[in-house]
């Protein structure tokens, strides 16, 4: 019961309130992984973020082998700048999802990779790394726009070019496209003279505008009513 009250707040923003809850429902059952998990996933929305790397770590301390976790914890890592230790676990992660042929963790972990080492500026191994990314899923837009960022900074625009147009079919929303892609892009271009890159995020903000305007509800009128 308690749980499913916690799942029902954090469903509605109250990450706070959520992980109150799930911290009252692991003095009852201390090692429940998906409590452990939904509290990390709490800690973490609320802007934990250092309470929520403790809940993954005290995951791992009895369950090393957890790809998904290593893949949680070198997310984490990324998002507070400290990309070598992020590297390190995202290998971690790579190479226990191999081992465990969990291909959901494991395009996860390569798609964390590709944008880690593009922010520790080594192009190459961010192309591979998003290239093994999306031979795991091929509709894994998010890494086929890393790569195709990756390429594009890299004089490779023709086949940065391919990659925006790839992941763009697999779209369900334009915020992704903008999220994903073109903000990237943009921030990657300042200061830069690449004028082939450029042409790219001028079409990627058209698509983004078309895609807009499709999926913009339609207003409803009856006769006599205005506009």
């Amino acid at each position: 019961a308690l749980q499913n009250r916690a799942n029902t707040l954090y469903t509605l923003g109250k990450f706070d309130q959520a992980a109150a809850i799930l911290r009252r429902t692991l003095e009852i059952e201390p090692h429940n992984y998906e409590v452990q998990r939904s509290l990390g996933m709490a800690l973490e929305a609320s802007g934990k973020e250092d309470e929520t790397m403790a809940v993954y770590r005290s995951i791992l301390d009895r369950d090393p082998d957890n790809a998904l976790i290593h893949g949680e914890v070198s997310r984490l890592l990324q998002h507070t700048g400290r990309y070598d230790e992020a590297a390190e676990e995202g290998h971690r992660a790579v190479g226990i999802a191999e081992r465990q042929n969990d291909r959901s963790s494991l395009e996860t972990a390569y798609w964390n990779l590709g944008w880690i080492y593009y922010r520790l500026g080594d192009l190459e191994k961010s192309v591979t790394y998003s290239r093994k990314a999306i031979e795991v899923n091929p509709k894994l837009f998010p890494a086929r726009f890393n790569l195709a960022l990756a390429l594009a900074l890299g004089g490779h625009a023709d086949e940065a070019a391919t990659e925006y147009e790839e992941g763009t079919s697999f779209l369900s929303q334009a915020r992704d496209l903008k999220y994903y892609a073109i903000d990237d892009l943009a921030e990657a271009l300042k200061g830069k003279d690449l004028p082939a890159a450029e042409a790219i995020l001028r079409t990627l903000r058209k698509r983004y505008d078309s895609l807009k305007r499709e999926q913009s509800p339609l207003i409803a009128t009856t006769p006599g009513s205005p506009a």
